[in-house]
């Protein structure tokens, strides 16, 4: 675009302008220039250079209604894939603005809500878009997705449901819902989903694993001691699924064994004093749980939380497999109160402590 840069009569710099936009090879090089930046605004090399592009474009202020709206939506793409979602969301609700029924910048604002904590208005956005085109599976998945950070499981699962009605074989949503299940103590259904993924993938320890966890909460331990020696079979470096068959095994005789092979080639697999080796060796007659826990409190603050979680629940399940319920209770309640909320063992003592 030309601008006049001071001096020399006014008038005549008007007058020069004037006859510039009216010239045919000027009118072309504008236009060729403003669908340049169009195409480097949809098709970016990188989410830096898609801003940049997009924010050209939006300041030639030649853009109005849906052409703006989707530049501004672009710019929010790039934004959010940057990781700058404050900014990605600004972008979004001016293109909502520009366009309302624009589907794809609400789907991506709720996603960017989402990003940012900001359950209850990506659920607003998520619901809206649910009204507009009903069952679309991508909404239904990050409703659900939502729902669950909201703390509301049974919705969340039911969203799902609505997933795998339309894919059964969408194994993202079984992994998610069986998940889910678990948490909310659906132990049978959960064990269902994870079935139907070893179905699908029988290579897959992760669903070994977590059937195992779905069967152990359900008071099925021997399913569960061979779910978690299958997972360990098809991964053998996971010494969390040694311990948990050690576990299972416990639940079965009604003790812990002294000699399990298995947990001893798990500890051999760790370096020293590498996590989880000491919870290890204490099962296999090393050390106390005073000790135990006191070498976790000297963590620091950004480690210690999940892996007091890990200690405290497993902690609780020696006490409950050698019949004394009070101490394991108290174990499983220290787990809980890490608020260590994505592990695995802070779900598993939640549960326990539900259990009768």
């Amino acid at each position: 675009m030309p601008t006049c840069v001071g001096g020399g009569g006014g008038l005549l710099a008007l007058a020069m302008i004037s006859l510039l936009t009216v010239t045919p090879a000027f009118a072309d090089a504008q236009d060729g220039e403003v669908k340049a930046m169009t195409e480097a605004c949809a098709k970016p090399a990188t989410p830096n250079d898609q801003v940049l592009a997009c924010t050209r474009l939006i300041e030639t202020r030649l853009l109005q209604g849906k052409e703006l709206a989707q530049a501004l939506y672009q710019r929010g793409l790039g934004y959010a894939a940057l990781g700058q979602y404050d900014a990605a969301l600004r972008d979004f609700d001016q293109a909502l603005k520009f366009a309302p029924d624009a589907t794809d910048a609400r789907f991506n604002r709720g996603a960017a809500y989402s990003k940012l904590g900001k359950w209850d208005q990506a659920l607003g956005d998520f619901d809206a878009l649910l009204e507009a085109v009903p069952n679309d599976p991508n909404t239904l998945y990050a409703r659900a997705w939502v729902q669950s950070q909201r703390g509301d499981d049974a919705a969340a699962i039911a969203d799902l449901d609505q997933v795998l009605a339309q894919a059964p074989d969408d194994m993202d949503a079984l992994v998610d819902r069986g998940g889910l299940n678990i948490r909310a103590g659906r132990y049978d259904a959960a064990a269902k989903d994870f079935s139907a993924l070893l179905k699908l993938e029988p290579s897959s320890a992760a669903a070994a694993y977590n059937r195992g966890r779905a069967n152990y909460a359900a008071g099925k331990f021997k399913a569960a001691a061979a779910d978690f020696a299958t997972a360990l079979k098809l991964r053998a470096d996971n010494p969390y699924a040694a311990l948990r068959a050690h576990l299972a095994q416990g639940r079965v005789a009604g003790k812990l064994a002294k000699d399990d092979p298995a947990l001893q080639a798990a500890v051999a697999k760790l370096e020293p004093e590498v996590w989880p080796r000491p919870l290890l060796e204490l099962f296999l007659g090393t050390g106390t749980p005073e000790a135990l826990l006191a070498g976790v409190n000297l963590l620091t603050p950004n480690l210690r939380a999940p892996v007091l979680c890990e200690a405290n629940y497993y902690l609780g399940e020696r006490a409950a497999i050698a019949g004394d319920k009070e101490v394991a209770r108290k174990y499983f309640q220290a787990a809980a109160d890490t608020k260590a909320a994505t592990q695995l063992e802070y779900i598993d003592a939640m549960n326990a402590l539900k259990a009768k």
